[in-house]
């Protein structure tokens, strides 16, 4: 399936993406957040606040979760559908979840691991996990049991900068370290530095294959890494606070509410 949409996207651009054709208003939904993600399966997840809602394609709800005592939600991994990841920055506590939200055991203290000074983790192949520590300004991968299976320490001395990222993610067994004012840093699941993506001001973005993709001013950015070529999709409506591109249909999560498009 991953290789199915990857493949939609590039003809997704080819053939809509020059042209500006706007996409149609599907159907707009009474949610709101801070982000949208979409596991393997299709179903979406919006985070906002401390809760967590999960909808199917047609953007019918499913299910929720919330913990008031850990506070708002920091991250959500989805990368795995069966094991949702929820890291809560300021308590530097991480919740598993099953494919129906449900708590899989109690929540993990990063600081009872080890990691006091954790500000960034995401998910790894294998129910992994990586951590960034900003004191020692490392990166480390957990293997499911716990045990280390990787870690580069001073960062600023490898990459000969002063690193201060803001979001983590694993993709195609590469590591994705995002610095706002610098770029994206990428590393493999060893943490050998592979190479830096100029792409700099995003608080975030996701990543389709060879494709990279975000919002800037009002357009949908496709960047593509083996080509080094951007392109830039007018998007239809404003007060956006994160988007998910999924073939030809593009999910708008606004200040306003949610909206589902499809480009034709």
């Amino acid at each position: 399936m991953k290789t199915y949409l990857s493949v939609f996207l590039l003809l997704f651009i080819s053939s809509i993406g020059f042209s500006q054709k706007p996409p149609k208003l599907v159907e707009s939904f009474n949610y709101t957040g801070q982000s949208i993600e979409a596991d393997q399966v299709g179903n979406l997840y919006i985070v906002n606040k401390e809760e967590l809602t999960q909808l199917n394609q047609k953007g019918e709800e499913l299910n929720r979760y919330s913990n008031k005592q850990l506070g708002d939600i920091s991250f959500l991994d989805i990368s795995s559908p069966l094991k949702p990841l929820l890291f809560y920055k300021n308590l530097s506590q991480i919740v598993y979840l099953d494919n129906r939200l449900y708590p899989r055991s109690e929540q993990i203290s990063l600081e009872q691991l080890g990691y006091p000074q954790a500000i960034l983790v995401c998910s790894s192949y294998m129910n992994g996990l990586w951590i960034f520590d900003q004191v020692e300004l490392s990166i480390t991968r957990l293997d499911r049991t716990g045990a280390q299976t990787a870690k580069v320490i001073n960062l600023n001395q490898v990459l000969g900068v002063e690193l201060n990222p803001n979001f983590m993610y694993e993709k195609y067994n590469k590591l994705y370290l995002n610095d706002p004012k610098l770029g994206i840093y990428v590393f493999d699941v060893y943490g050998n530095f592979a190479k830096k993506i100029p792409l700099a001001g995003l608080p975030k973005f996701k990543i389709d294959n060879n494709l990279i993709y975000f919002p800037s001013n009002n357009d949908l950015v496709l960047y593509d890494q083996v080509g080094f070529t951007e392109t830039r999709l007018k998007l239809p409506i404003g007060k956006l606070k994160d988007l998910y591109l999924s073939g030809n249909n593009l999910w708008l999560l606004t200040s306003d509410g949610l909206f589902h498009y499809l480009y034709q």
